[in-house]
C-alpha cells in the first residue's frame, strides 16, 4: 500500500537492523500498529542506569560516559529511557557534574507530540558554565506512550546522556 512505499524507502536507506522475517511482514506489522519500526522493542536498547538521573552527582555515583570504547556499555543507536529513571530526556539545561558525568546531555527543544512523529533535535552538554557545549544532532520519535532517541557515541569522556529523573 501507500504507507509501505514510504516505510520501505526509509528502511532501504538505513538498512536492516538484524530483524527476522521478511521486509513486507515487518512493514505490515508496523502499519497495523501505526508506529515506526524504531518503536518496537527489538529495535532499541533500554537505558536504565540510575546514575543518569539529574539528582545523581558524579562525585557519589562515579563519572560515566557514553563512548564507544566501553565493553558491554553504551551502544550508539536507538534508545528508550526506562520509566524507572524518568522515561525521557530533560528538555531544560542540566547541571554540570550531575547525571553521573561531568558534561550532562539534555534535549534542546521539545519532544514530538504526535504518535509516530520523528523530529531532529540537538542534545546539549552542560559544561564549564555553558548549557549548550558540544551540541550533537539526534532524532527523537514519539512512540505513543514513550520516546525513542537515536543517540550517537559521545566523542569523549566524561559526557553522557541524562534521563529526566
Amino acid at each position: 500500500g501507500k504507507g509501505e512505499i514510504g516505510l520501505q524507502g526509509e528502511k532501504g536507506m538505513k538498512g536492516e537492523r538484524g530483524m527476522k522475517g521478511s521486509k513486507s511482514d515487518k512493514l505490515n506489522f508496523s502499519e497495523l500498529a501505526g508506529l515506526l519500526e524504531e518503536c518496537f522493542p527489538w529495535n532499541y536498547r533500554v537505558l536504565n542506569e540510575t546514575w543518569r538521573k539529574p539528582s545523581e552527582h558524579a562525585s557519589k555515583v562515579g563519572y560515566h560516559c557514553d563512548i564507544s570504547s566501553q565493553p558491554h556499555g553504551f551502544q550508539a543507536g536507538w534508545h528508550l529511557f526506562s520509566h524507572t529513571i524518568g522515561g525521557a530526556m530533560p528538555e531544560t539545561c542540566t547541571a554540570e557534574n550531575y547525571c553521573g558525568t561531568t558534561a550532562s546531555g539534555w534535549l534542546k527543544g521539545s519532544h514530538p507530540t504526535l504518535t509516530g512523529e520523528r523530529v531532529s533535535r540537538t542534545v546539549c552538554f552542560s559544561h564549564r558554565d555553558n548549557c549548550c557545549h558540544f551540541p550533537t544532532d539526534i532524532e527523537v520519535i514519539n512512540c505513543e506512550n514513550y520516546y525513542v532517541y537515536n543517540l550517537p557515541y559521545t566523542p569523549n569522556c566524561t559526557r553522557a546522556y541524562c534521563a529526566q529523573g
